[in-house]
């Protein structure tokens, strides 16, 4: 929980979407040096029993949690990588995404959306969309993107094949 992450967009975002809609809940797994800011900003916008911080947990416990979940929000302004955008896909869960992460290019359609970083009203309509959609429409679609992604099998053929071509085409 760092500053890049975003959380606090998040739990604006997320007052929002309270105020429209009182029965979501927040789920936010992870420690670090932004917990007290985080905590405050929960107190102060009244949050207190809508967000639920979980701390450090397990990949098992994050798997179980996101399978549950109808839809996985990254705030992050700088993300190297969007495992638990994938993560999140391989669970069948949809993603909206911050346009400054890795995580766009892993976005496709059918599969979440992509906003502007700091876009609060971007996220809630996509947010708003997908509830509409409903979850179901999206798991098809995310698992088989995660599946394509990072299917180890389909990687290894792909690689042995360019390898393959590079080879060949140099002799």
């Amino acid at each position: 929980l760092s500053h890049e992450k975003g959380f606090l967009d998040l739990i604006d975002v997320f007052s929002l979407i309270n105020k429209e809609d009182n029965e979501c809940i927040l789920h936010i797994i992870g420690d670090g040096e932004e917990i007290t800011k985080i905590e405050e900003k929960i107190n102060e916008l009244n949050l207190k029993d809508k967000v639920i911080l979980y701390g450090y947990k397990d990949k098992e416990f994050i798997r179980e949690k996101l399978n549950d979940m109808s839809l996985y929000l990254m705030t992050s302004y700088e993300e190297s990588f969007g495992l638990t955008t994938v993560e999140g896909m391989a669970c069948g869960t949809p993603s909206i995404v911050y346009n400054r992460t890795a995580s766009p290019e892993l976005v496709s359609e059918g599969t979440g959306f992509i906003v502007e970083a700091g876009d609060i009203n971007g996220v809630i309509e996509c947010m708003k969309f997908i509830k509409d959609k409903g979850k179901n429409s999206y798991v098809r679609p995310c698992r088989e993107r995660a599946e394509l992604l990072f299917d180890k099998d389909k990687n290894f053929m792909q690689y042995l094949s360019l390898y393959d071509n590079l080879i060949n085409n140099n002799h």
